[in-house]
């Protein structure tokens, strides 16, 4: 009785070991995917000229950046790049916060010296604000050349992280 017992839970444990195996396997691959997009996106869509080796280790993480009280999608690539992501229901008064945010960003980036910083504002459509928050940000940030800030579709920022 003890053998067969054993044998139900080995050939329980082999199938248990294979699914766990298979989860990992397909979690990797979604993550291998989800890399190559966003390395797609920092080099085509933000215009980075970062090396191959630094797209080796990419960190996607979200926090509540307090000045902003809006949740930030935070990407570090390769300890050498920063990147805020904020998405259409961030805004609200998105412009007279150009500057906490922005100054988030350079406190982070220059706490865990990170190279550059870059800011994403995806889904926003008003070019008269768009203008005015980009000008903002440029007259802020003058005299910091590895401050940026990008005006995106949604869709491209869609499933980066």
């Amino acid at each position: 009785m003890c053998l067969i017992r054993n044998q139900v839970n080995s050939h329980e444990f082999r199938g248990f070991k294979s699914l766990l195996l298979r989860q990992i396997i397909e979690h990797n691959m979604t993550a291998i995917r989800n890399n190559e997009k966003l390395k797609g996106f920092v080099k085509n869509t933000l215009g980075c000229g970062c090396p191959e080796k630094v797209f080796e280790m990419i960190d996607v993480s979200r926090h509540l950046a307090v000045e902003h009280e809006k949740e930030v999608t935070r990407i570090v690539v390769g300890d050498t790049l920063l990147i805020y992501i904020i998405g259409p229901e961030s805004y609200g008064d998105f412009i007279d916060r150009v500057e906490s945010v922005g100054l988030a960003g350079k406190n982070d980036r220059d706490t865990n010296n990170y190279n550059r910083f870059r800011l994403v504002v995806s889904g926003f459509e008003d070019d008269v604000r768009q203008r005015e928050a980009s000008e903002r940000f440029s007259e802020l940030f003058k005299m910091d050349a590895k401050m940026h800030i990008h005006f995106v579709n949604q869709e491209l920022v869609e499933g980066l992280s």
